[in-house]
């Protein structure tokens, strides 16, 4: 008898270990789906739970994990030492890149890793993810996309389906998306891209951690 309630006990810990994980991990994916520099400021938030997941850098009121070389795509990213639950969900993962295309355009991208299909990860994420409404499939991935055009700021981000290929001159595109991780196996990317002209500004705004 006494045994029996002992696993019981160990099981019921366990499965509040992963339960209590769930509300952490929605809000973090929610933050993470704007695609702005809230979600730097939520690892601040919840410093407490975020520095388990591994190699966490703070700077006044903002944090990010941190990666050996985002130039370097086998080194630009960083394994949890515990998964993040969300949903049916674990996320495992965080990949933080950038591939200058050219002397003109860089490509900036960040998010969780997590060991599942894009399918599976949509549906899971649904509930979390911001204007859940203009996510849509494109071949392997599911987007949602925004533009923002240099000259024009107080236009602010633009809610239209980009095009594949680079965006034009004096623009920049911001997607959300779940796809194929091409660096790690069986996984898929869930995250932001940014492309384009982008401006110092705009990093202020969308990735304060570039500034450190």
């Amino acid at each position: 008898m006494v045994k029996k309630f002992s696993l019981l006990m160990i099981f019921l810990a366990v499965s509040g270990a992963s339960v209590a994980q769930q509300p952490l991990g929605g809000a973090l994916v929610h933050d993470l789906s704007l695609c702005d520099k809230k979600f730097f400021h939520a690892l601040v938030d919840h410093l407490y739970e975020v520095s388990k997941l591994g190699n966490l850098q703070t700077h006044n009121d903002y944090a990010f994990f941190r990666v050996a070389n985002r130039r370097m795509p086998s080194r630009s990213m960083v394994r949890f030492s515990e998964p993040l639950v969300v949903g049916n969900i674990a996320l495992d993962g965080y990949f933080d890149d950038i591939v200058d295309v050219n002397a003109q355009t860089s490509l900036i991208s960040w998010g969780f890793l997590a060991p599942t299909s894009v399918r599976d990860a949509q549906a899971a994420l649904k509930p979390f993810l911001w204007d859940y409404d203009r996510f849509r499939a494109d071949g392997p991935v599911f987007v949602r996309s925004e533009l923002w055009e240099v000259a024009s700021p107080e236009k602010g981000w633009q809610k239209i389906a980009t095009e594949s290929g680079e965006p034009k001159p004096g623009t920049l595109e911001r997607v959300f998306l779940i796809e194929p991780s091409r660096d790690v196996p069986r996984h898929v990317r869930i995250g932001c891209s940014v492309q384009g002209s982008v401006t110092s500004s705009i990093v202020q705004d969308l990735r304060p951690d570039l500034s450190e």
